[in-house]
Order: C-alpha cells, then sequence, then structure tokens
C-alpha cells in the first residue's frame, strides 16, 4: 500500500480484517453448537427472525448470513456486534434448546455483547409467544351468503386441543356475523391471564366471502376489526372434512417448504388471457404448475369464480383491490419490493391506508388483498383432515 495514503484506512483495513476473522471463529462456533439442527431452513428463518434481508444469503449460507451481520447489517449509531448478536439470539431462539441459548450467550459475552443477545432473545421468545397466540373465527357455514353462526377456536394456549366455542349470529348478515365476530372476540379475551392480548386474528371464509369482503374493515364494536388485531385472511375449505382435504393440504405443505430455500420471489402472475384460457388454466392447476404462489395482475369482474378455481391448488394468492392505482411497476414490483414482510406486513399497511395522508395513495402495500395458508395455519387445518374433533364444544 502507499504510504502516503490516508492513515484512516490502515485503520479500517485492520478492523475489516480482525471483524472477518471473527466471523470465521462464529462460523466453527455455529457448527459445533448446532450441529444437530443446523440446516438451511434454519438459517432462513433465524435470518427472517433477525431481521436481516434476503440478500444477505451468500453462496455458503451460514457464512454470508455471519458476515453480513457483522459487516453491513451494524447501523451507524449501533454498537457494531448488535446485528450479529441478534443473529445469533435467532439461532438460539429457533434452535428452542437453552444449553445452545447458554453456548451462544457466552459468545455475546466475549464480544461485550451480552445486553443486545439477552434483549434480541426476549423479544423473539415474545414475539413467538403472541405470534402463536390467536383467535381463528370460521364462517364455513355460509353456503351462499352470510352465515348464521360462527364458529371460533382460541389457539396457543398451551392446550393439546384449541379451546373451541361456537357462536349464533343475530341475523345471517353481515351486521349479524360482524356482532358474533365481537363476541367471540370478548370470550377470546376472558380466557387469556393477564397482561396477556389477544393481537393476531384469523378470518377463514368461504370463496364468496373472500371475493367482496375486507374483514379488517368491518366494524367489530367500537371500531374496525384491524385497528387493534392483526387480521390474515384464510379459506374455510381447507378446514373441510372431505377426502381430498388431506392431499390438498399436504401439497401445500410441500410447495411451502420448497419456497423457503427460493432467492426470488415465488410468485406467478396470471393476467386476463391466462384466466381466460379455462382449459390451459386448469390443465395448469392440475399438473402443479400453479402450487406455490398466484398473484393476479388486475381485479377480475369474476373474482369469486376465479378464486374457486385456484383455491385448492394455491396456497397463498395475491391481487389489487378493485380501486388500487398501481405504479408502472405493477403489483408485481410492489409485492417483489416487500415479499419478506408478508404476510405479517399486511396489517400494518393496511392501517396505513386508512390514515388521512394515506388516502387514494399510489403504489400502497396496503392496496394488495392476500388469502395466506401458511404452515401454523395447516397445522390448526390437520385435525380437520382426519375427521378428529377440533376442540370441546360449549353451548352459547
Amino acid at each position: 500500500m502507499d504510504g502516503s495514503a490516508d492513515p484512516r484506512w490502515h485503520g479500517r483495513v485492520r478492523q475489516v480484517v480482525a471483524t472477518l476473522l471473527r466471523c470465521a471463529g462464529t462460523v466453527d462456533l455455529l457448527t459445533t453448537v448446532l450441529a444437530s439442527v443446523l440446516t438451511s431452513d434454519v438459517l432462513r428463518e433465524a435470518r427472517r427472525l433477525s431481521g436481516l434481508p434476503a440478500e444477505a444469503e451468500g453462496a455458503e449460507l451460514l457464512r454470508g448470513l455471519v458476515e453480513y451481520a457483522a459487516l453491513r447489517a451494524p447501523g451507524a449509531d449501533e454498537p457494531p456486534w448488535k446485528a450479529s448478536a441478534r443473529f445469533l439470539a435467532a439461532l438460539a431462539q429457533v434452535s428452542g434448546s437453552d444449553d445452545v441459548a447458554a453456548r451462544l450467550r457466552a459468545w455475546a459475552r466475549d464480544l461485550g455483547a451480552v445486553t443486545e443477545f439477552n434483549d434480541a432473545l426476549a423479544e423473539f421468545g415474545r414475539r413467538r409467544q403472541e405470534g402463536e397466540l390467536r383467535l381463528v373465527v370460521s364462517l364455513a357455514g355460509a353456503l351462499t351468503d352470510w352465515p348464521e353462526e360462527v364458529d371460533a377456536w382460541l389457539v396457543g394456549t398451551g392446550e393439546p386441543l384449541p379451546v373451541h366455542r361456537r357462536f349464533a349470529c343475530a341475523s345471517p348478515d353481515r351486521a349479524g356475523t360482524c356482532r358474533a365476530i365481537g363476541t367471540a372476540l370478548a370470550w377470546a379475551r376472558a380466557l387469556l391471564p393477564a397482561p396477556a392480548t389477544l393481537v393476531h386474528v384469523d378470518i377463514a371464509a368461504p370463496a364468496h366471502l373472500l371475493a367482496r369482503w375486507r374483514p379488517e374493515e368491518s366494524k367489530v364494536g367500537r371500531r374496525l376489526l384491524g385497528v387493534n388485531h392483526d387480521v390474515v385472511v384464510r379459506w374455510s375449505g381447507r378446514m373441510d372434512p372431505a377426502d381430498e382435504s388431506a392431499e390438498m393440504n399436504d401439497a401445500a405443505r410441500k410447495a411451502l417448504r420448497s419456497m423457503a430455500g427460493c432467492t426470488t420471489v415465488p410468485v406467478e402472475w396470471l393476467g386476463a388471457a391466462v384466466l381466460g384460457d379455462h382449459e390451459a388454466l386448469e390443465r395448469g392447476l392440475s399438473t402443479g404448475r400453479y402450487d406455490t404462489v398466484v398473484g393476479l395482475d388486475h381485479h377480475p369482474d369474476a373474482l369469486q369464480d376465479v378464486l374457486e378455481q385456484l383455491l385448492p391448488y394455491a396456497p397463498i394468492i395475491l391481487w389489487p383491490r378493485q380501486d388500487a392505482r398501481p405504479s408502472d411497476d405493477g403489483l408485481a414490483g410492489l409485492v417483489r419490493q416487500h415479499w419478506q414482510s408478508l404476510p405479517h406486513g399486511l396489517p400494518a399497511a393496511y392501517r396505513n391506508r386508512w390514515s388521512e395522508q394515506h388516502e387514494g395513495c399510489v403504489a400502497c402495500l396496503g392496496d394488495v388483498r392476500a388469502i395466506w395458508h401458511d404452515e401454523p395455519w395447516l397445522e390448526f387445518c390437520r385435525p380437520f383432515e382426519q375427521r378428529v374433533v377440533a376442540g370441546p364444544e360449549e353451548e352459547w
């Protein structure tokens, strides 16, 4: 190196070399401590949990993530090893082992990052607990219009089977359904010990309601349901105790696991021409072409018919609101930009869209509608596939 070079560069080079050496040691530690559980899926789950972007995944997955966290992720005003501590805490959380957490905490102690490690571990544990606790409300009885009753399950309380109760709708219309959902929310809250709160609500409904109803925008009590709850929309058909449900959901499990290793956004976009060729579309569905994520690049006039055709095949379906005004890049660009945050980023995006300053916005994530079936939902559906009672009945 030229002796006239800025001496600050010498310091920076030494710092980078020392960090890379520390990263090499961290990789060796992780391959030892996590030897029995370390897989690509575990690493990617920890990457998402810790907040590292998809671009952090290098050709060598573990090494790429460790080096990205140490060299590229730290913010200007953050402790230098904070991002690394969060990533290792996420690995400890995903592993589920107290021994792993203790051994990785020793790594954090050597770097003076124990506080950051413990803070992250506590945050991830709290988020996982909150994420597992949710109310599932099913409108599966709505055969042609609105249901006469709704079913509710409180999931994540530690019970072998989710607690279940059925609530009558005062009237078989939207207003009666919303009142029944409000009653189900009150019932679920009464079962929770303080200070637990109910944040996550899954709404499962038939295709004819999903095509014209936005559950988070329904007034339940004094506020819209989505104001204080993160609402995820599901298709109630995956809960149907029919012979083909197990096959359908197993195919979805396989597709979701194959998506976990994707470095690109796994959306198959369908235009009006594809939807109009019913024979070719049905052939594509039956041969597994659309078994991952299907995106509609427009809002079809016959949305219900389209959903009814796609829902038994694709575990995730996306489409724009009817009044959306997407940018030149279209819905595909919007989904590609926000893919890593989905579906958990949608409730906040919907709330943001309701705010006065974003009303009628262009290219909002809140313009994206989604029916989402992830692995936790498919596990919830498993007892229905096996024709097992999903929870004790209670009188209403």
